[in-house]
């Protein structure tokens, strides 16, 4: 409920460092954690009460699986499957194609809602305080200042924005990028039957972007999607959007038992996309989908947010936040995300291609090949940075 404080003293911090982590999702949960158990007095703050859904994929690539290991947090994905069975499909001339299938060796699925609860146990369990409730941030001079639901909060050494794309902390701290995307994602879960008990990502692909149908093995099934802003009822209705795809590709179609587009569930969305801010630290220090996000058709979304976490806590935690720190935290950042955002933003750019998304689905000789040479070349450059980003495709 708002206003809620778990083991928290708010307002009375301790200790000779103190941290206010605006955002409880994977990337300030796991920031928090971390800072405390290098012996600061760390506040999360998050708007969503737990168990909320949140516009997620659901799916962790094997290097997040990896992170959370290296983290003592592997707990948190206890039980879910090992192996997930992944399928790409793209739009060409003569129908869908499916262009690449495989599993995801060593990645997993990491249904938000139970993901992120366990996450918040363990940060609470190493001495974090958190609250749910509302945080509004204003820049004051150098620094930020921070209310929680109305109440300014004490003097914090270090404000970390975890908020997310469109990241408020980000703008309020003069970090938000000059220019916003054009593209939007959401997420919803349909309640169905999925052929069997298996875990299949299929992806469906075309010049408009993406939906990805997730079966979790427990009679549902969760889809999420990017696809372009422009203004048009094709392009911004959930329902119009999942209907199309749904209908157009065989993969995702026969995934449903009756898929019920025109009543979704609870839709959660996001954008502008790509959310590019000028720095993951200024006035205060940004992680995961706040520091930085792409389309993520690789897969590498929750990868990106733990990886930006555990950087953060084994930099700033450990050398303060000062210019040392936050040059470390900045270094950091760069070369375990900024090069994979780099990769995602390529394959997205080229899948976004007409030709290259028909030179996709003529791949393997499963349709003949309809694109001009030079988007021929796309979509096979698209294909590779594909499998080389996740071993397979992931939604």
């Amino acid at each position: 409920m708002p206003g809620h404080h778990e083991n928290s003293d708010f307002g009375r911090h301790r200790g000779h460092a103190t941290a206010i982590v605006v955002g409880g999702g994977p990337a300030g949960a796991i920031a928090a954690r971390g800072l405390a158990r290098e012996g600061w007095t760390v506040t999360v703050v998050e708007r969503r009460p737990e168990g909320r859904g949140k516009c997620c994929g659901h799916c962790l690539h094997p290097r997040g699986v990896a992170a959370l290991g290296r983290l003592g947090l592997s707990a948190a994905i206890a039980g879910e499957p090992a192996t997930v069975g992944t399928e790409l499909w793209v739009a060409g001339r003569r129908g869908p194609r499916k262009a690449i299938a495989g599993t995801l060796g060593g990645g997993t699925l990491a249904p938000r809602e139970r993901f992120d609860a366990e996450l918040r146990r363990a940060a609470v369990a190493a001495g974090v305080a958190w609250i749910e409730g509302s945080a509004r941030v204003e820049r004051e001079g150098d620094a930020v200042r921070v209310e929680i639901d109305g109440r300014r909060a004490g003097p914090a050494t270090l404000v970390i924005g975890a908020d997310g794309v469109g990241s408020g902390v980000a703008r309020a701290a003069g970090l938000a990028p000059a220019r916003p995307g054009r593209r939007f994602g959401f997420s919803t879960t349909l309640a169905a039957t999925p052929r069997g008990d298996s875990t299949l990502v299929t992806m469906t692909l075309d010049r408009d972007g993406y939906v990805g149908a997730v079966g979790d093995g427990r009679g549902s099934v969760h889809l999420a999607a990017l696809v372009r802003r422009d203004g048009s009822r094709e392009a911004s209705d959930p329902a119009t959007i999942v209907r199309r795809f749904a209908s157009g590709f065989p993969a995702l179609r026969e995934r449903l038992a009756d898929p019920q587009v025109a009543s979704l569930g609870a839709v959660h969305a996001t954008g502008p996309l790509p959310w590019r801010p000028s720095s993951p630290v200024g006035a205060v220090a940004l992680v995961g989908d706040a520091a930085g996000y792409v389309e993520p058709l690789t897969g590498e979304g929750m990868s990106w947010a733990i990886e930006s976490a555990e950087s953060l806590a084994a930099t700033i935690g450990r050398l303060g936040w000062n210019a040392a720190g936050a040059a470390a935290y900045r270094r950091a950042w760069r070369e375990r995300c900024a090069a994979s955002h780099a990769r995602c933003a390529i394959v997205a750019a080229l899948a976004g291609r007409s030709g290259a998304v028909a030179a996709l689905a003529s791949l393997r000789g499963l349709g003949p090949l309809t694109a001009r040479p030079l988007d021929a070349v796309a979509g096979f450059l698209a294909a590779r940075a594909i499998r080389a980003g996740s071993d397979a495709v992931t939604a």
